[in-house]
Parts: structure tokens; sequence; C-alpha cells
């Protein structure tokens, strides 16, 4: 889905294929606090050189909300 703006960041849905481990990198304009998402043991990692945030969790098909807070 699109991103949607928040007042502390960024809202948007995700969907992969079942049972396959899901990454994705996303350009932000800086470095997020926090990131939540629905998927079991979401992991998020940030990269300075290249601004980019990755996400890995292992996907069951449906639809993830996540959240990336930058306050």
């Amino acid at each position: 889905s699109q991103p949607e703006k928040t007042a502390d960041g960024l809202r948007f849905a995700l969907r992969t294929a079942d049972r396959v481990r899901s990454y994705t990198r996303l350009r932000l304009s800086e470095a997020p606090k926090q990131v939540n998402g629905q998927a079991a043991a979401m992991e998020w990692a940030w990269d300075d050189e290249s601004h980019t945030l990755l996400l890995c969790y292992d996907s069951d098909g449906s639809e993830v909300e996540v959240s990336v807070d930058f306050a």
C-alpha cells in the first residue's frame, strides 16, 4: 500500500507470499526511532550509508501493518 503520513512518521501495509522470509528495503530521509509491525518477530535494521531501512519477517501471506516513527 501507499505510505500514509502520521503525526510521528509513516504507516503502510506489506503483503508477500506465504511461507517465505520477507525482506523489504525502504529509502527514508532520516533514521527511525522505532519500527513496529504486526508480523511475529519482525526485525529491522537502519543503514546510515544508504539511508535505508531493512525489514525482515516470516510471511504467512497475510497483510502486515507497519509503522515507522521518527519522534
